[in-house]
Parts: structure tokens; C-alpha cells; sequence
């Protein structure tokens, strides 16, 4: 403190002024960084957002994919049960002789079929007796 009688140094007017622009230029400063930061974080977030749309967009693809393998799958399990009961509709007609083609070709992969539906060794056999036996009935109305 200054005694009784001693004057206080007195500040320039540029001297303040000086200052007091220093002090502006600082909070400029702070609110630029500020705002920086803000548009920083805004860009992450929606690049986070961008990767978590791209995610759920290749998962349903590959659901969306599943999906129609499995109601093909269906398809074929539907026309052999219909098949089989005797009430074939005109298109199971079509798949008898794609069912005698894959048997014929490919069985193993009737059978990776027969297991992708669930069935059980028991059921993959009924079908393949199935199957032949309308080998057989195709054979004697080709005869």
C-alpha cells in the first residue's frame, strides 16, 4: 500500500489501452478455440454416427439375405411336404423333376439342405426314399 503522502503511479492512457486490447485479443482468442473445439466434437459425432449408420445398414443387408434364404429353403420343404401328401399344386409339379435333378447331381447338397432346415437323419431318410420312389413312379410314366 502506499504511505500517506506517496502518489500512486499513474498509468498512461496507451498504456491501458494497450492492455485492455490484450485482454480483447484473449477472450477473441478463447471464443475462436472455443468454437474450434465445438466444431471438433460436432464432426466426430457425426462421423460416429455416419460408421453406426454404415453398421446397421451391413448387418440388415445380411439378415435381409438370410432371410431370403431362408423363405427359398421354405419354399422347397413346403412343395416336398405337399408333394408327398399327395396335394401338389401345379408348380410342385415343376419342382418334382428339380427334386429328381438335385438328387441326381448333387445329393450332398439336397442333404446339406434337408440339414439346413432342421431335419433329422430320420427325416433326411424318408426323404430320400421319397425321392426315389419318384424316381421310380417317373421312370415307369417314362416307360
Amino acid at each position: 500500500m502506499a504511505e500517506e503522502g506517496q502518489e500512486l503511479p499513474s498509468y498512461s492512457e496507451q498504456a491501458m489501452r494497450a492492455k485492455m486490447e490484450a485482454q480483447l485479443q484473449e477472450i477473441e482468442s478463447v471464443k475462436r478455440r472455443r468454437m474450434e473445439r465445438l466444431r471438433e466434437q460436432e464432426e466426430m459425432r457425426a462421423l460416429k454416427e455416419q460408421m453406426q449408420r454404415d453398421l446397421e445398414i451391413e448387418a440388415n443387408l445380411e439378415f435381409d439375405q438370410k432371410e431370403v434364404e431362408f423363405h427359398r429353403l421354405q419354399a422347397w420343404k413346403r412343395a416336398q411336404i405337399r408333394i408327398q401328401d399327395g396335394r401338389a399344386r401345379p408348380v410342385d409339379e415343376l419342382m418334382k423333376p428339380l427334386f429328381v435333378l438335385l438328387k441326381l447331381t448333387d445329393p450332398e447338397r439336397l442333404r446339406q439342405l434337408g440339414i439346413a432346415l432342421g431335419e433329422s437323419e430320420r427325416e433326411i431318410r424318408a426323404r430320400d426314399e421319397f425321392l426315389a420312389a419318384l424316381d421310380d413312379g417317373l421312370a415307369a410314366r417314362l416307360a
